[in-house]
This record gives C-alpha cells, structure tokens and sequence, in this order.
C-alpha cells in the first residue's frame, strides 16, 4: 500500500486497514468501532483520496478568526440587550411615579373634601415618607390605605408635599425620562 489511502478504508499508525465487504465509509457499525462518524467533530483530522490516488490530510475546526467574529457578535448582541432592558426599567419607573402622583392628587382630593382643607405643612413642606404628618394625616382619614413611594425612593427621586395654607397644595417629583407625554426630564409639580 505504501502511503496511498483507499477510498474506502481508514488510515492510522500501524498502516491501512481495509473495510469489510458490505460496509460503507464513515458509516456507524457497533460491532467495528473504529469507523469515523459521517460528519467530524471539529479539530478531527480526516484522510481523503486526493488527486493520483495520494492521501491528503485535512484538519477540520474553526480558526482563532472565526472564534473571535462568534464572540464579538455574541457581545454586541448582549450590550444592545442590556441597553434595552435598562432603557425599559427606567420608563416603567416613570409611568409607575404617574400613577403614584395621581393616587396621591386623589386622596388629598378626598382629604379637603371631607375636612374642607388641605393637609397642611411647615414653610419647607415634608417629604412624603409614610410616616411624616402629612402621611398620617392622609391614612388616618382612610383616603389612601398605603402611601405610594418613588421606585427609587433616593435623592431627588422622592416625592415632596408643600401646603402651608391649606387652600391649595404643591407635589414635586423628579422623572428619570421624557416618555411621559407632554413632559420632560427632571423636576415636576402639580397641584389640585
């Protein structure tokens, strides 16, 4: 045989070894296990009839090159999504400040008209915490069962009650977008 590979056979250290009659290359036969499966692993080196009956030896696997484009890819694609999820949280933050300012306008409503006035404060007026004179004032008068507080509930992203008269009141929050129609970023007030 000296060096040639058959089309039908495999090739190792010790020499040629022949198919037996009836079976085909690359096919799978529990009882001879040393047949290669119909398609390689990769890195598996595989040996084909090349050109005048010469054995040709070809290694099969992906380059550094291909690995690294797979990788650069697989990272952008979780950037973009990361910016994605990020950008959603913070708008839902903001929708969720919305619906706590407008549960807040409601039970201060109902606060003045049972008790003919607003829950009044000091001149700074009062963050609204749960547990400030304003809060207990709204819960103990049953117009709210639960202060609502900003998602974030830190800094600037508190909400702030101002009523030093009683015949008319400020709420200052802060949006971390400008989602919400018809307002921006930043800070933002409302009154009866």
């Amino acid at each position: 045989m000296n060096g040639r590979i058959l089309s039908a056979g495999t090739r190792s250290r010790e020499g040629f070894t022949p198919l037996p009659p009836g079976l085909k290359a690359g096919a799978s036969n529990e009882l001879h296990g040393f047949f290669p499966p119909p398609h390689p692993a990769p890195l598996e080196t595989k040996f084909l009839t090349g050109p005048e009956g010469r054995g040709v030896r070809v290694v099969t696997g992906f380059t550094l090159i291909e690995l690294i484009v797979v990788v650069a890819i697989i990272s952008i694609l979780t950037a973009l999504g990361l910016v994605l999820v990020n950008d959603a949280r913070t708008r839902s933050r903001d929708v969720r400040r919305e619906q706590n300012i407008k549960s807040l306008q409601h039970a201060i409503t109902l606060y003045a008209v049972n008790n003919r006035t607003y829950p009044t404060t000091g001149v700074g007026g009062e963050y609204l915490t749960g547990t400030d004179p304003v809060s207990t004032a709204l819960l103990g008068a049953g117009t709210i069962s639960t202060l609502p507080r900003d998602p974030l509930n830190t800094g600037n992203y508190r909400y702030h009650y101002l009523s030093t008269t009683g015949t008319t009141y400020t709420i200052t929050y802060w949006l971390e977008t400008g989602t919400v129609p018809g307002k921006g970023a930043g800070e933002q007030q409302v009154g009866p």
